[in-house]
């Protein structure tokens, strides 16, 4: 299955935050393999013309039920896990991410005994620490929340980032395009996500340590730079090894070869 890239440059708990104050997210829509240019988002459409809808009908695309968080069996971060070179991070990047990435390229990365341990740490897996990568609502995004709690010091504070952001993204699926996409993110900011935020107190911890967590979990802007930084302080050796060059990341189709396990958020 294909999904959609998400370049996050913020930290992933606190996206409301990091937009306000001039920081950016760009998403990359992927068709999937039977066509669509919105992830397979056209292929629902059985009219032809589509008339608007009246101005008291709610359009919202935001879809409580379809909320997920990761289940208690994954926990909190852990850093230079040995799991991963930099050469097998660059290599997931041009497999699976890259503009000529197909699932088969995906597949074949994943499928080579040696990558495994590092796949599962970049993925995740239905046990152990939560992965480089968070996937939800069709995006994958660089866990910076997990790298940026280790570097403070405060590892409790990346759990709660990482189903902030898939709570988002998971009820926002079924979004047709950006635009009401980013409107029902700020609904779901709002209202359900609201209970799963991070604490007042990593927020405050980020903000305190920014100019550390850049260097170590950013290095720059987008996926190229934010994804070799963030998997290989969590899943090699800390180094943030080899910037991803931009053309390998441009497209970025994911293959779920070992996706996290997830589940239903409670009511």
């Amino acid at each position: 299955m294909v999904k959609k890239s998400l370049v996050f440059v913020g930290f992933a708990g606190f996206l409301g935050a990091l937009s306000a104050a001039g920081c950016s997210v760009t998403a990359t829509l992927i068709p999937t393999d039977g066509g669509g240019g919105d992830g397979g988002a056209s292929d629902a459409k059985t009219d032809a013309k589509e008339a608007a809808p009246p101005k008291d009908v709610n359009t919202s695309c935001f879809v409580e039920g379809d909320i997920k968080q990761y289940v208690a069996e994954i926990t909190g971060p852990v850093k230079d896990r040995g799991l991963c070179t930099t050469k097998q991070v660059a290599d997931f990047a041009t497999a699976c991410t890259g503009t000529a990435a197909t699932n088969d390229t995906c597949k074949a990365y994943a499928d080579l005994e040696a990558n495994k341990p590092c796949l599962t740490c970049i993925q995740g897996g239905a046990t152990g620490p939560v992965p480089a990568l968070i996937s939800a609502g069709g995006y994958v995004i660089p866990n910076v929340d997990a790298c940026a709690s280790l570097v403070i010091g405060k590892p409790e504070c990346a759990l709660p980032g990482a189903n902030y952001i898939l709570c988002q993204y998971s009820a926002c699926e079924t979004c047709a395009d950006d635009t009401t996409r980013a409107a029902c993110i700020k609904e779901a900011q709002a209202g359900a996500c609201a209970q799963v935020a991070p604490s007042k107190e990593c927020s405050d911890a980020f903000t305190a340590a920014k100019t550390q967590i850049d260097a170590t979990c950013r290095g720059g802007t987008g996926f190229a730079t934010v994804y070799p930084k963030v998997t290989n302080y969590l899943c090699g050796s800390g180094d943030g090894g080899t910037v991803v060059t931009d053309a390998a990341v441009d497209a970025t189709p994911v293959l779920d070869a070992t996706p996290p396990v997830l589940d239903a958020a409670a009511d």
